[in-house]
């Protein structure tokens, strides 16, 4: 008697987050050199130095004009998604932005790590969603996460993939603990990534 198991395709998302230095021409650029990359989805990071901040330091200020994501590019940037069969998402960073990718259509979220850790409010409204969420672990440890997945559970929504991530860019090879995604499957019976 064989025994097969079936095993999922691996879902590839370029990580586009901040690197668009503010150019939604560059920003577009990178969406199709993903898709002719083979990437199943491109990712960006929702940042709003508004949003984030009550009186940014001039270094602040310097470094969000390069990163921040303009909230009118969202229907431009899903557009191009579509025209180019790449799906769009990004990971909000602050409350608002739920809002702003929600108007547009976006199908899935990522939560960073820094939020994943730190912002249940928002936790709780990507998860209120019922919208399969990739978790990354860069930043969070063990109790963090837990609690991440009990407002997902909360939620009744089970559609999340754990990534593991290092913070460490680049990390060394003794840095990278691939066991980890192990570890997580095992925690949470869950799907595990790697990011």
């Amino acid at each position: 008697m064989n025994i097969v198991h079936k095993v999922s395709p691996t879902f590839i998302v370029a990580e586009l987050g901040s690197n668009h230095a503010n150019d939604l021409t560059l920003a577009c650029e990178s969406i199709v050199a993903a898709k002719e990359a083979g990437a199943d989805a491109i990712k960006f990071q929702s940042i709003s130095l508004d949003a984030l901040y009550l009186d940014p330091s001039s270094e602040t200020k310097a470094l969000h004009r390069l990163i921040d994501l303009e909230e009118q590019w969202y229907q431009t940037l899903k557009s191009t998604c579509d025209q180019a069969g790449i799906e769009f998402f990004s990971s909000p960073t602050y409350l608002g932005a739920i809002a702003c990718l929600e108007a547009i259509g976006v199908t899935r979220y990522k939560l960073a790590s820094a939020q994943v850790g730190t912002f249940p409010q928002l936790v709780a409204k990507v998860a209120a969603l019922g919208k399969p969420t990739l978790l990354s672990t860069g930043l969070v440890d063990y109790r963090g996460l837990t609690e991440t997945i009990q407002i997902f559970n909360r939620h009744h929504n089970p559609h999340y993939t754990i990534l593991h991530c290092n913070s460490l860019y680049p990390p060394a090879y003794h840095e990278v603990h691939l066991g980890l995604m192990d570890t997580y499957r095992h925690m949470f019976q869950c799907p595990v990534g790697y990011s």
